[in-house]
């Protein structure tokens, strides 16, 4: 293995496991830990109030989203996957994680979107690695 793709593992796994992390904000039963953080870091603190709307569940559960799927691109290239194949990998973790954090924070009508999003993206991925092999 290439020591310099294998030292993204730790990157891949931070941002990643930030990313679950975060998007347990978006589910109310577990997300005290989340939002205290977020609340602590947009200092000063203004209250865990401020996360209990659906729309700030609902910015976790698209961010948390973004950050795994920013880590299993990472964690895929550390392993030496091709680039548009290591692409697609983050962008289905980014589908299932936004699309699960967004139905928890009670925003389901996100997963359509999502949908079509990933449409739009994978088309070009699938071709690009078509190519790539060919």
């Amino acid at each position: 293995m290439d020591a310099p793709l294998s030292a993204l593992r730790l990157p891949a796994l931070v941002i990643g496991g930030f990313g679950i992390f975060t998007t347990l904000g978006s589910w109310p039963p577990v997300a005290l830990p989340t939002w205290m953080l977020v609340d602590a870091l947009a200092w000063p603190p203004s209250g865990l109030d401020a996360f209990a709307t659906a729309e700030s569940r609902l910015a976790l559960a698209i961010l948390g989203g973004v950050l795994l799927g920013w880590g299993v691109t990472l964690w895929s290239l550390s392993r030496g996957v091709a680039i548009p194949r290591a692409a697609l990998h983050g962008m289905l973790a980014w589908f299932c994680l936004d699309s699960l954090g967004s139905v928890l924070a009670g925003a389901a009508a996100n997963v359509l979107p999502n949908i079509a999003f990933l449409a739009l993206l994978v088309g070009p991925i699938l071709l690009a690695s078509r190519r790539q092999t060919a």
